[in-house]
């Protein structure tokens, strides 16, 4: 957002210039600025430039990012000289008082029709408030104040706004017809609609979009992880088993290009968070790759190392259990009351309607003691991680459902 990490406080409130800070301009690519990063790093390490530090830091931390670098541009660009009145906004908004914000900025742009800061900054309390309609209309307004050639940085900004704010639909839509206003920046666009599928949860188009975007494995960069990152995820949901092993593979040429050590720790708490996301959800597997490629950053890390051996029983037993639901011989009851062993004993939250269809296939199969009873042999017998995983739930079933059946049919059983 505007109102966080832009402004500097020590100098009423005047936006910071990150380039000069890290000793560079704009026009820098992402390398130029990584490498002024790591020189300013040497120049002013925290233990004795602890101040220069966190400056450095946070310029750093800005322009690396695509989004938060081209919002910063964008109000660094546009944004005149900040008088009075401007810097009584910013204080407001920085503060919170968003009404008091309002009041000055209609002020500033009574004054200035064509402060581009003022109608952006407007536009944005407005998105804050849950109120679109103002939103498209002070942003639109910003967008009739540049020159034709520059609508299309201001067209991503609104798109970070909107995917940051969650309006991930509006995002979308906005992502679809600027790429149609602006053909020239439509690399651009697909780059930060990878945020937007995520959010949206859409993964067909994430595939495609970061399957573009990934670049031929000789011109690959360590920077581009974060894009395979994604193209992983993709993967994942989408259950391209042949492809996320090569993408697996292209992931750990690219960590060992990654000699920062600061970097390669950030990387595995990000391997480690998508780990515990897929972990929770009892997704053991695409759990598993995660902790590995945390693993191939460190692979003495003893945390990691007990995640992994925790993880490798469950792996397994989540291997069987999509199995056994597969086996056409064992009937439906069966099936369902593993699911639910397993859902309840990792705390895991069950697809949706499996409680529906759960009850109904009790309630049909409630009566059929011995196919029950010799389907729960055959798990023993076929699949005994899964008997033993809830042995004693089984035993319990088991007993269940032969205790009213007749001396042939316990003969049969055996």
């Amino acid at each position: 957002m505007f109102r966080k990490g832009i402004f500097d406080q020590r100098k009423n409130n005047r936006l910071e210039d990150y380039y000069r800070i890290l000793g560079t301009t704009a026009k820098a690519g992402p390398e130029k600025i990584k490498e002024r990063y790591f020189e300013k790093l040497r120049a002013f390490p925290p233990e004795t430039h602890p101040e220069e530090f966190q400056q450095i830091r946070k310029a750093y931390e800005t322009l690396k990012n695509p989004d938060e670098r081209r919002k910063y541009d964008i109000l660094r660009k546009f944004g005149p000289k900040i008088e009075k009145e401007m810097n009584n906004a910013m204080i407001q908004v920085i503060t919170g008082n968003d009404k008091a914000a309002h009041k000055t900025l209609s002020k500033i742009i009574e004054m200035d029709p064509d402060n581009i800061q003022g109608y952006l900054i407007k536009a944005e309390l407005y998105l804050e408030q849950n109120n679109l309609a103002d939103f498209e209309i002070y942003f639109q307004k910003a967008i009739d104040k540049l020159k034709t050639e520059e609508g299309a940085d201001l067209a991503f900004l609104k798109i970070a706004l909107l995917a940051e704010h969650g309006y991930m639909e509006a995002a979308q839509k906005e992502i679809v017809c600027s790429k149609e206003r602006y053909p020239a920046s439509a690399t651009q666009f697909d780059q930060i609609s990878i945020r937007v599928y995520r959010g949206l949860r859409d993964y067909e188009n994430l595939w495609q979009v970061t399957s573009k975007l990934v670049p031929p494995i000789k011109e690959s960069q360590p920077d581009h992880i974060y894009l395979m990152i994604d193209w992983l995820i993709a993967g994942l949901e989408l259950e391209k088993k042949k492809e996320i092993s090569h993408i697996i593979s292209r992931m750990k040429k690219l960590l060992r290009l990654i000699e920062d050590q600061e970097e390669r720790d950030y990387l595995t708490s990000v391997f480690v968070d998508e780990y515990c996301g897929y972990h929770d959800v009892g997704r053991f597997e695409d759990a598993m790759a995660f902790i590995e490629l945390a693993l191939f950053i460190d692979k003495n890390d003893k945390e990691l190392q007990a995640l992994k051996k925790e993880l490798v029983p469950l792996v397994a037993l989540d291997a069987t259990i999509r199995r056994l639901d597969c086996d056409c011989y064992l009937i439906p009851y069966l099936k369902v009351v593993a699911l639910k062993h397993f859902y309840e004993s990792f705390d895991i939250e069950p697809e949706e309607g499996f409680s529906a269809d759960y009850y109904q296939t009790i309630a049909e199969y409630k009566d059929c003691n011995e196919e029950i009873a010799w389907g729960i042999m055959q798990i023993k017998k076929r699949y005994p991680a899964v008997y033993k995983a809830f042995q004693s739930d089984w035993e319990a079933l088991f007993a269940e459902h032969t205790a009213g059946l007749n001396r042939e049919a316990k003969r049969r059983l055996r």
